[in-house]
């Protein structure tokens, strides 16, 4: 069965998709050698 979103429901997965997308970018931007994932994951968290 599908179940069909509202307009509501429809634009916050947009806007989680919005700020996933940017949290990805500004984390893959940080990535180089010898940082630890805990420090990633630090970032993440603060964005």
């Amino acid at each position: 069965m599908i179940i069909r979103k509202s307009e509501d429901e429809l634009r916050a997965m947009r806007e989680a998709g919005r700020l996933t997308a940017l949290t990805h970018a500004v984390v893959a931007a940080a990535v180089r050698p010898g940082i630890t994932t805990a420090s990633l994951d630090a970032l993440a968290e603060e964005f």
